[in-house]
């Protein structure tokens, strides 16, 4: 948490496999404007340990929902959110009415069908520790590791070392494995793609709820 206690709060959510230090340059600036900004790793991902509850949508919303309650957010927040944190701000909106005051969705999951082949690498990474993959999924992990931080970025100057040791200690966090693949597949599935389902529900859900919304995509994500 970060910015003045009486300021109005941002609530910044973080994409699949990743933790709340994605948001640091956004939440110093966002704070450095008067904003009270609150980020969190999700339940699982980051440091923080799982939830008691199946990853997914449903219950990375109602964790959002307690976080507030925790820091004393009574008041509508401005929601930020990610790739699965743009899943995770709109859940929070539909599901929690009254907590949000807009919605910033930045290459949100829920716009189209296709998984992003960044997202391989990180399901390498998850299966190499399962009883008898370790041979079949480290190497690819280890090779893949390396390009997946710099498909982050336009300029991939920045998947600095840093960077790259930090994706992979969150990792090889105890909670990341479960925690990655429950909540990979109550979205999707490998080459079927983003299951329409949901997707469709949540947008129009988020559409009656007249809620503003600001949708923002990466010429080059």
């Amino acid at each position: 948490i970060s910015g003045p206690a009486d300021g109005v709060p941002v609530l910044l959510i973080h994409g699949i496999a990743r933790s709340l230090e994605d948001w640091t340059e956004a939440q110093d600036l966002l704070a450095a404007a008067g904003h009270r900004v609150i980020s969190t790793d999700l339940p699982g991902f980051g440091f923080s340990r799982k939830g008691r509850e199946r990853p997914g949508l449903p219950a990375f919303g109602r964790a959002m929902a307690g976080l507030l309650d925790a820091v004393g957010v009574g008041q509508p927040a401005h929601v930020m959110g990610n790739s699965l944190g743009g899943g995770v701000s709109m859940t929070l909106a539909v599901d929690h009415p009254g907590r949000v005051a807009s919605l910033t969705l930045v290459n949100s999951v829920g716009f189209g069908s296709d998984q992003h082949v960044s997202l391989a690498p990180m399901a390498y990474a998850a299966l190499a520790g399962l009883p008898g993959l370790e041979s079949t999924f480290r190497p690819r992990a280890r090779a893949a590791g390396l390009q997946s931080i710099q498909d982050l970025f336009f300029d991939p100057s920045f998947a600095t070392p840093d960077r790259l040791r930090e994706a992979g200690r969150l990792a090889k966090q105890r909670d990341f494995r479960p925690t990655f693949l429950g909540t990979a597949s109550t979205l999707g599935a490998p080459v079927v793609g983003i299951r329409k389902g949901w997707r469709r529900e949540l947008l129009a859900r988020v559409q009656a709820s007249d809620i503003p919304v600001l949708v923002v995509w990466g010429d080059a994500d």
